[in-house]
């Protein structure tokens, strides 16, 4: 899908439509892979608030039941935000073709330099804040819960104060309601955050039947994306 950290939500929300458009589809198998194992980005310094990890991971979207029911899936785009993750690199050629090295945190502060002093970074930070309330109020309506139905929260794996500020204070929940103190074991996985999220949730006991999950992430471009799952039974693999 090539939608970075927001693709596993994107494929499904593509896989939702692709099933519910035809009786005979099914099946579909999502899979998300990062590795960041290259000469050309420092896993360690990639960006604020977070470090890198190699993960994989998948999911199977099906009509014939499962462990799990897949409640809503949306995402919308803030494009006035596009320079926060690209800073002010061409489009094209892509930076890998040419060598050149790839840090989130340079860019960040391309942007901080070039774009705050035009007055307009305020606001398109500001719309992103906004775009990921939005999000949220929408995902938790289609679903017909509020914030304090969830169980647990699978948000995007950075620092205790990001996760915090720009998540869990969202909703005002505690912390104790994320899986921050997981995902500060592992790093940031790329489009797989939120799916090792679920697995290790489900895996330790702390999600079973009833239980809702709420997934949100964000993504270059910059795309904003939620999900809601509601745990049906205890998967026979756990």
């Amino acid at each position: 899908m090539r939608q970075g950290c927001n693709g596993m939500f994107i494929a499904l929300e593509l896989a939702a439509g692709h099933l519910d458009a035809a009786p005979g589809r099914r099946v579909a198998l999502l899979v998300s892979a990062d590795n960041y194992g290259t000469p050309l980005m420092d896993r360690w310094r990639m960006g604020p608030g977070y470090i890198g990890g190699d993960a994989a991971g998948a999911l199977v979207l099906s009509k014939d039941g499962g462990f799990a029911r897949l409640m809503s899936v949306c995402t919308t785009t803030v494009a006035e935000a596009e320079e926060l993750h690209r800073g002010s690199e061409p489009l094209f050629p892509p930076g890998v073709t040419v060598g050149r090295r790839m840090s989130f945190a340079a860019r960040n502060e391309q942007f901080r330099q070039q774009v705050m002093p035009r007055g307009e970074a305020t606001a398109a930070l500001f719309n992103i804040q906004r775009a990921l309330m939005e999000i949220v109020e929408r995902v938790l309506d289609e679903s017909g819960i509020e914030a304090r139905d969830l169980t647990r929260v699978a948000f995007m794996n950075y620092s205790e104060e990001i996760v915090e500020q720009r998540c869990m204070a969202l909703l005002d929940l505690p912390m104790s309601r994320s899986t921050w103190d997981y995902g500060r074991t592992i790093g940031h996985c790329g489009a797989s955050d939120q799916v090792l999220s679920l697995d290790h949730l489900l895996m330790t006991g702390q999600l079973g039947p009833g239980d809702h999950l709420l997934m949100l992430g964000t993504g270059p471009g910059v795309t904003v994306s939620g999900a809601v799952i509601r745990i049906i039974e205890t998967p026979q693999w756990v």
